[in-house]
């Protein structure tokens, strides 16, 4: 990974490695971490707020038939429960 720090960013010789050209990417993925060419962690933001989001959508749909809080509180650990044990169910169909 190069990371240029220059203020102005100009044309880069591409770095050869083993006579071919290393290529250019705008953002890299890390240990769970995009980082882009500037150091910016935009792409990474974007990407958590999406995944909350997404993750929000059974609350809302809750909240806007008034369902109980104390059901919504329940709720998740109970669905992650039932994602685990149909996971596990089904890895051991198909290993048998």
């Amino acid at each position: 990974m190069i990371i240029d720090f220059r203020r102005q960013s100009s044309a880069v010789p591409p770095t050869l490695i083993h006579e071919q050209a290393v290529k250019v990417v705008p953002k890299y993925k890390t240990l769970r971490t995009l980082i882009d060419d500037k150091f910016t962690f935009d792409a990474k933001i974007d990407a958590v707020c999406a995944k909350a989001n997404q993750r929000m959508h059974f609350d809302r749909k809750h909240r806007s038939f008034n369902v109980n809080t104390c059901f919504m509180k329940m709720f998740h650990p109970v669905l992650l429960s039932l994602c685990l044990f149909l996971l596990v169910w089904f890895q051991s169909l198909v290993l048998n």
